[in-house]
């Protein structure tokens, strides 16, 4: 049964560690968009490391080859940049993660306490018996 456990919690994590081949494009093409635009001085260094680091956190995977393949591939291919296209590709990559950082993160529930009712007892003699109840 714990080896059955341990498998499912394996693939559950690895599941989650995995991108899409949409999410690897845009991964792949929002890296090299930022390297390239850092190359050319159109953007500076700290925007190009803030967007490196929302995209490694937000696109975490644990096949980092296959992400890396994509950045290769893709790379000859990628149009040559302008002023325009980085300050657009900045823009909508800290916007999003400033936004994401906005978001409550997902975590355990908290309750609140219920508030204190104002209590009443009843009580009922049967014989030589009390009951009493409470609400």
């Amino acid at each position: 049964m714990r080896g059955l456990i341990g498998v499912c919690a394996v693939v559950a994590l690895a599941g989650c560690a995995t991108m899409s081949s949409e999410q690897r494009d845009y991964y792949a093409r929002s890296h090299i968009g930022l390297h390239k635009c850092g190359q050319a001085g159109m953007l500076n260094t700290e925007t190009v490391s803030k967007g490196h680091a929302w995209l490694n956190t937000r696109y975490y995977t644990s096949d980092s080859a296959q992400v890396q393949n994509a950045i290769r591939e893709m790379e000859p291919y990628f149009p040559r940049v302008t002023q325009g296209y980085c300050d657009q590709l900045a823009g909508l990559l800290l916007a999003t993660a400033e936004l994401e950082q906005r978001k409550p993160a997902a975590s355990a529930p908290t309750y609140a306490p219920m508030p204190q009712m104002p209590k009443q007892t009843i009580c009922n003699q049967m014989g030589s018996q009390t009951f009493c109840r409470t609400y």
